[in-house]
Parts: structure tokens; C-alpha cells; sequence
């Protein structure tokens, strides 16, 4: 017999963590190559994790490089990308402007989903860097429903038969036969002294959450009979549940892919697929400084 194949090892959170970071890259690259293209810019090279090397001799890792053309002149950009739940510190910004300066020739752009501390933009208007956050539009949700509804079955009356056979001898009845064939919601429930006191359903009212056979105290109702109400002692019942599944899908027609905030400009706009930009309004420019980063 074969061995059987082991499973692929699931990724670690570090790895996850670094797939995530890689997909925001990716988007930033996206977005701000539909911003080059719609501002007839020519692009001459546009790169995702590369690496530059410094004037010192070492090596930069470098999430997005742009190189291009506009009005005769050639431009060369890196882009530091972190997508985050904190914003970013002054001492992450300042890492970033002495790689720029050790690389030179270049402008440099710190993207992020969280915003950045005062500290950050001091350094950055220092250092002539542009701070942005960028947060991608949520275009389509996909969503897989499991419903769990209870079965009930086997439902079993318990009644007090020591106090239904005291009522039947002070009625002077040898015997008493009492049938009902109702739902739980119009089977009707009375006190011991014949007051209404609602209904089967009422009191099955919660739902159960386990499979099995459930058991209710119903020691303080009473079953109003031709001679009067018969104690009861429970309600006993069995429960089995069927599950179905349906998937929703929820999407938007909106052309936009990304609202961009120039933190140190005090702008927001859209960014559409076709590279367009639109004023983003005030309350869209609130919700781009979250205290946390959403995930698209």
C-alpha cells in the first residue's frame, strides 16, 4: 500500500500577513497606474517588489517603483505600502526617507490603511514625502447562508396523575377519557384556578440548540378539561434539525476602485477604473481615517 500524501501545512499568521500585504501592494500598483495612464503620463517602468541599491552598497526592498516620463522629464518613485490596523509612527516614516536618500533620485510615497501619527507627518514634510491612504471599494460580497430550522416530533404530555385522579373522584366519575388534536399555538394553557395563562407555544417559545430529547417543566399550567384543570407536570419532545445552505452575492455598479486621501494635503478623491478622479465628499474623507484598517 502507498503511503497517503500529507496535507499542504496551512500558512502562519506571519505568512498570511505577508499575502495580504503583497495584495495591497498589488492594488496601489493598479490604482496609481490608472491615475498615469489618465494623465496621458508614459509610464517606463512600473515594478512590485524589487530591489534598489543604495549609494552604501546595501539593498532596498521596495513594494512599488515607477519610472516615467512627463513633459520631458523622467521621474523615479518608490512607494512604501502597509497595510495596518496602527497607524504609521514617525520613526516608520523616517526609516523610509533614509532609504530615499541613500537610493537617490527619488520621490517617495508612504501608502497605508490606517492613517499616521504627528510624528509621521512631521518627518514627511521634512523628508518631502507624500503620505496617502488608500482604502479599496468594496465591490462585490459573497456571502453563504447555513440555516439550522428544528424538527419537533414525539411530542409528549406528562400529567400530574395523582391530583387528576383526586379531581375525578370528587366528580363522583369512575372514569374520564379527554382527547385534543391542536397546533402548540392554539393549544390553550390555564392556571390551576382555570385563569388563561397563554398558550403550548408560548412557553416552547425558545428554540433549542441541541438535538436530542428536550424535557419542559410545565408544573405550574393546567389543561382546561370538562371537569376542571388537569395538572401538568412537563412537556417532553424530541428534536432533530435540517440545515440548508444558500449563497448571496451583493454587487455594486459604482465605478470607483479606491478612495485615496493626500493626509498632508487635506484631499480626498475617488479613483474610478478608468483612472478618473472625483472629490471625494466630507463624510467619505471622514471614513478614511478609521482607528483600524478594514479588509477588502
Amino acid at each position: 500500500m502507498s503511503p497517503k500524501p500529507s496535507p499542504s501545512p496551512s500558512p502562519s499568521r506571519k505568512e498570511s500577513a505577508t499575502l495580504a500585504g503583497e495584495v495591497y501592494e498589488k492594488f496601489v500598483l493598479q490604482v496609481y497606474q490608472q491615475l498615469l495612464q489618465q494623465d496621458s503620463v508614459k509610464t517606463v517602468d512600473a515594478r512590485h517588489n524589487i530591489l534598489l541599491k543604495g549609494r552604501s552598497g546595501r539593498s532596498y526592498q521596495t513594494d512599488v517603483y515607477w519610472e516615467f516620463d512627463l513633459a520631458g522629464v523622467r521621474y523615479r518613485t518608490c512607494v512604501e505600502c502597509k497595510e495596518v490596523t496602527r497607524r504609521i509612527s514617525g520613526e516608520t516614516v523616517g526609516a523610509f526617507a533614509d532609504k530615499l536618500n541613500d537610493i537617490g533620485g527619488m520621490t517617495g510615497i508612504f501608502v497605508t490603511t490606517a492613517g499616521y501619527q504627528r510624528a509621521a507627518k512631521l518627518r514627511a514634510k521634512d523628508a518631502k514625502i507624500r503620505l496617502l491612504v488608500l482604502h479599496p471599494i468594496l465591490k462585490e460580497i459573497h456571502a453563504t447562508l447555513n440555516v439550522k430550522t428544528p424538527i419537533i416530533s414525539g411530542e409528549t404530555l406528562q400529567f400530574d396523575l395523582q391530583r387528576v385522579r383526586a379531581l375525578r373522584v370528587a366528580t363522583g366519575l369512575e372514569s374520564f377519557q379527554f382527547s385534543f388534536n391542536s397546533t402548540a399555538d392554539q393549544f390553550h394553557l390555564v392556571t390551576g384556578d382555570g385563569t388563561p395563562a397563554g398558550t403550548l407555544a408560548d412557553v416552547m417559545q425558545a428554540e433549542p440548540t441541541t438535538e436530542g430529547r428536550h424535557e419542559i417543566s410545565l408544573d405550574s399550567f393546567c389543561v382546561p378539561s370538562e371537569i376542571g384543570p388537569l395538572p401538568l407536570m412537563g412537556l417532553t419532545y424530541d428534536v432533530k434539525f435540517s440545515t440548508y445552505s444558500t449563497e448571496i452575492i451583493a454587487r455594486s455598479d459604482d465605478t470607483a476602485m479606491a478612495i485615496i486621501e493626500d493626509v498632508l494635503a487635506n484631499t480626498s478623491e475617488y479613483v474610478h477604473e478608468d483612472g478618473r478622479r472625483e472629490r471625494a465628499p466630507a463624510a467619505a474623507q471622514r471614513k478614511s481615517k478609521p482607528s483600524g484598517a478594514p479588509h477588502a
